[in-house]
């Protein structure tokens, strides 16, 4: 899937690919060293990525909900057609 494509672990305009990883109440993983972790830096790509979702930029091909440890991972691919300035004008806070 990610042959000759880069990737990057935060906010790149030219990326095809962009994984979220969602973290439920009551996973193990939400412990308070990593609650503002996710707080602070995963909820807000959450909102940005389905931000660029719901203006049809962005699409999810797939999706892995593992139940037992309360984690979701999402994987959305670029679906615009949007030139490169409308994608370089979105930038991630």
């Amino acid at each position: 899937m990610i042959t000759e494509r880069k990737v990057m672990t935060d906010w790149s305009p030219d990326s095809e690919y962009f994984v979220t990883l969602d973290v439920e109440e009551g996973s193990p993983y939400l412990v308070p060293g990593n609650r503002d972790l996710i707080q602070g830096r995963n909820l807000p790509w959450i909102q940005f990525i389905r931000e660029l979702q719901e203006r049809d930029f962005v699409s999810l091909i797939q999706e892995k909900i593992f139940p037992d440890i309360g984690l979701i991972v999402s994987i959305y691919r670029k679906t615009s057609t949007a030139d490169t300035q409308t994608w370089n004008n979105f930038t991630f806070p």
